[in-house]
């Protein structure tokens, strides 16, 4: 602070009145040789001491001392010397000026991404060319393809060692009989657009009849899509004939089959696949709902359905399948409702709507030779009105809260035995409870 300071550049000697009562013994006086000497006042009135308090402008400067600039004009980093005025705030008063830098920073980034691609895309095909010239020339798109994404080379010992690795994993609960013992796998240039694994089955005995692997089939390796295809090999028929009729079956297979695939030894990288990421209609990962099933009714439990085809397993599996993937109603229970008692028909069709609206927001979807004729007083579910919807909707949601999970076992487990048993517990409580909507045909 330059105020009061008294500096060794300044040249005029302090000095006090000689009558002064506070003034020094040897006030004013010099050294021998004849330098001004500097005193300093021991005990300076109050008067004084606010004098040199007081702020100095430029022109009242001691000699030397420099003034201290406002807090506002002192840069807050090196090279930043223009004012707020001079620059504006990007983020704030100008908004497309934040936007304009933005898209800038977007657009090197994308070229340096798209430089870094080209390189890595061209040395991955020199590589291959050298190393494999043979698939260039005899499938040079496959092979363009592999390149493109990355994938690494299959090669002929991959099928072996994937087959050796589930066996190693799941096979205490693999039948020694099982049909893909007998399947030989082959490995083929190209399968389909992103599709580097499939196994073939036989439509009615499920069991499998060939098994193939792209000649590209992941990054690093191609060992964990060797890995997935065995595990649909060894599936059981069983199993899959128990889930083939539910709409979600295709999930139910391939989230299993991922998840049981991500659970071997792999590089990290072949593993990630499209079924990593898959989501249900309610918001789930596949294969985070399949870690949920196994939660549920415990690996040994799941292992014994899916490898073994144990039907007790199997019962445990589709019952607890309920309450983890989206509900939906299942064309099996329409047709099990047919062969129910007349005086029950109606009340289990209205609140077979009533749920499907509830969880789908859609009418029910019959395949098959399925009507809605067949239980209800309407030519089509069309024909239902909406105010006649919305009261199924509430006295389906009224008998969930009354029957909880036997209301969903009755209707969304794909297991037929178990949802006829179900069913018969809980149409008593709807024939009391339920108020026909549907009064005529329509």
């Amino acid at each position: 602070m330059a105020t009061g300071k008294v500096t060794a550049q300044s040249h005029t000697p302090a000095t006090t009145p000689p009558d002064s009562p506070r003034s020094p013994s040897r006030a004013g006086q010099g050294d021998a040789s004849g330098s001004p000497r500097r005193v300093f006042s021991a005990d300076p009135s109050l008067a004084t001491l606010r004098e040199r308090r007081q702020p100095r402008d430029a022109s009242q400067q001691v000699s030397g001392e420099q003034a201290i600039r406002p807090r506002a004009a002192i840069p807050l980093r090196a090279g930043a010397l223009a004012s707020d005025a001079e620059r504006p705030r990007v983020n704030e008063t100008n908004p497309e000026a934040h936007r304009e830098h933005f898209a800038a920073g977007l657009g090197r980034a994308l070229k340096v991404g798209l430089k870094a691609g080209v390189a890595a895309f061209v040395v991955s095909a020199g590589y291959r060319a050298v190393r494999n010239p043979g698939d260039f020339i005899s499938h040079p798109g496959a092979t363009l393809m592999g390149v493109a994404n990355l994938y690494a080379r299959t090669g002929e010992t991959v099928p072996r060692q994937a087959m050796n690795d589930v066996l190693e994993h799941y096979g205490n609960h693999i039948p020694a009989h099982s049909a893909c013992f007998r399947v030989k796998p082959t490995i083929v240039p190209f399968i389909g657009t992103n599709v580097v694994g499939q196994v073939g089955r036989d439509r009615t005995t499920m069991e499998p009849t060939d098994l193939k692997l792209a000649r590209y089939a992941g990054f690093v390796s191609g060992i964990s899509a060797g890995h997935h295809e065995y595990l649909h090999c060894f599936t059981h028929p069983q199993f899959l004939k128990a889930i083939k009729d539910a709409p979600l079956a295709t999930s139910i297979n391939e989230a299993l089959t991922e998840y049981f695939s991500d659970n071997m030894p792999a590089p990290a990288l072949s593993k990630y696949s499209a079924y990593d990421s898959n989501k249900l209609a309610n918001g789930k990962k596949w294969t985070a709902a399949a870690a949920e099933l196994e939660a549920v009714v415990g690996k040994d439990t799941l292992h014994r359905a899916y490898f073994g085809g144990e039907a007790a397993a199997i019962k445990q599996v589709t019952a607890a399948i309920v309450d983890i993937w989206p509900k939906t109603p299942l064309d099996n229970v329409w047709r099990t409702i047919r062969f129910e008692p007349q005086r029950y028909k109606q009340a289990l069709g209205e609140c077979f709507v009533g749920l499907s609206l509830w969880h789908t927001n859609q009418m029910p979807k019959l395949s098959g030779y399925h009507y809605a004729f067949d239980l209800l007083p309407i030519a089509h579910f069309s024909n239902i009105r909406q105010k006649d919807a919305a009261r199924m909707v509430a006295q389906a949601k009224a008998a969930h809260k009354r029957l909880g999970p036997a209301l969903d076992q009755a209707f969304f487990n794909m297991d037929n035995e178990a949802s006829r048993g179900a069913l018969r517990q809980i149409r008593g409580d709807l024939l009391e409870q339920w108020e026909p909507v549907l009064r005529e045909r329509v």
